[in-house]
């Protein structure tokens, strides 16, 4: 007799759950998830060497070649 509403619940839970989940472009997520700078330029970005990194791997990985590490250790922050 309780199947159908907490069937509707837990339908909506599962809704609000998937809905609280964002889905990061390939092309950013090694700055979302490996990177300590909050907000970069486009300059920045740009020249940033573990993005291009992370680049390469993807496309190795996307071959089946072997690829190397991508991770670079960040440049040191100018002195504020």
């Amino acid at each position: 007799m309780m199947k159908a509403p907490l069937t509707s619940v837990m339908n909506r839970l599962r809704t609000w759950i998937g809905s609280q989940i964002a889905t990061v472009p390939a092309d950013i997520e090694c700055c979302e998830f490996d990177c300590d700078k909050p907000t970069c330029s486009n300059e920045e970005i740009e020249a940033c060497e573990r993005r291009r990194n992370y680049a390469k791997v993807r496309s190795a990985d996307a071959t089946g070649q072997p690829s190397p590490s991508p991770r670079s250790p960040l440049p040191p922050s100018p002195p504020a």
